[in-house]
């Protein structure tokens, strides 16, 4: 029998062209933004200028802050945070991948709520509540992977302890997401296989659950790891194939979306332990999911055959889940190991304790589903990706 609740507060443009759209829907929000970029690759292909002046043209203000990398610090994000209050600015447009949307809900908090935006983590015991004072948020994603487009949730780092987690609240939902195909097409091919990887773990977390689960979410999960596993390979062989970006796009969204896991009880531990590896050695999120799946699915093998053949029949056609999902990351170019990544072997205990610390809620271990996950096993995962 499933039990849940549901909340969508988003209003969804989507659709080629649909970008030029963003000042009407702009000055929905505020007369000022905070325009949030990433490091280079919007100003160079020309949508970071596209947008400022889409937006400028509805009568909006724009003050732009450019440099977001991979993994947000909650540092740089209590800076910018006091820069939109100095510059009073009432809203927040987050133009680029998931760093920069997360980066953006982040910055909504932080000019917004006192302290450190580092102490309204949702994963510790104790922690601050997001209040309704938060910015309102608009996001513009040009990649398609983590899906913050369509939810409640940023994930920041820790510089200084090279922790990273999560903040959830309702009142991070985006007011509005504009969702252009066409901003995904100039993404590369190994981005493209990574943040594609990304889509898929979003959904297969949930869904890795003893017994046949809820049907509707188990069917509905299955067509978005279907629809990816076909989509992925032409996206990456042809960046210019619409089609295949189209479907991607939708896909990231609706995988992290308040539809992922409804009324399912999965094994959603692959992104927490994820996450201190990105933490600690400033990876690229979507690779370091690569390196771990293989180990992770393997390592959660013996509680779930049946599940994990019944996903490889409806995704892949074949009853070897783990062997068609090694078999599709070598096709799109996405099978990378720890090393590949450059992470130190020598962290591997650091980083499960890490993993334990901030994810167990004052327990010695983690949920996995069915299962908990304890210092050696997820010290077992980790090596097993090298």
């Amino acid at each position: 029998m499933a039990e849940f609740q549901f909340f969508w507060p988003t209003r969804f443009l989507f659709g080629r062209g649909e970008v030029e759209k963003a000042g009407g829907e702009a000055k929905k929000l505020g007369r000022r933004a905070l325009l949030v970029a990433g490091r280079s690759s919007m100003r160079r292909m020309g949508i970071l200028d596209r947008v400022m002046e889409n937006v400028r043209s509805s009568g909006v203000d724009v003050v732009l802050h450019e440099g977001v990398g991979p993994n947000p610090r909650s540092g740089l994000i209590d800076e910018v945070g006091e820069f939109a209050k100095r510059e009073r600015c009432e809203f927040v447009i987050g133009l680029g991948g998931g760093s920069v949307m997360d980066a953006a809900k982040g910055i909504a908090i932080a000019a917004t709520h006192p302290g450190s935006v580092w102490e309204y983590i949702n994963s510790f015991s104790e922690f601050s509540e997001v209040t309704g004072a938060a910015l309102p948020v608009m996001e513009i994603p040009t990649v398609a992977g983590t899906g913050s487009e369509g939810n409640g949730t940023t994930v920041i780092s820790n510089e200084k302890t090279h922790e990273k987690s999560f903040i959830k609240s309702d009142f991070l939902f985006p007011r509005i997401s504009i969702i252009d195909p066409g901003l995904t097409l100039s993404v590369t091919p190994g981005m493209t296989a990574e943040t594609g990887v990304d889509i898929v773990c979003h959904v297969l977390e949930p869904y890795l659950t003893r017994g046949t689960g809820f049907s509707a979410s188990v069917r509905i999960t299955e067509a978005i790891m279907r629809v990816v596993a076909e989509n992925l390979p032409a996206a990456v062989a042809d960046g210019d194939n619409y089609g295949a970006r189209e479907s991607l796009a939708w896909s990231a969204t609706l995988a992290c979306s308040p539809l992922r896991g409804l009324g399912l009880s999965g094994a959603g531990s692959l992104h927490h332990i994820e996450h201190m590896v990105s933490g600690w050695f400033d990876v690229s999120h979507g690779g370091g999911l690569c390196a771990l799946l293989p180990s992770w699915l393997k390592y959660l093998s013996g509680d779930l055959r049946e599940k994990l053949e019944q996903f490889g029949l409806e995704v892949f056609g074949s009853r070897d889940g783990i062997g068609a999902m090694e078999d599709w990351l070598r096709k799109v170019g996405a099978d990378r190991t720890l090393a590949d990544m450059g992470v130190d072997r020598k962290a591997c205990r650091q980083m499960a304790l890490d993993t334990i610390r901030v994810y167990g809620r004052g327990e010695k271990s983690i949920p996995s589903g069915s299962r908990r996950l304890f210092v050696e096993d997820i010290v077992n995962i980790y090596e097993d990706a090298f």
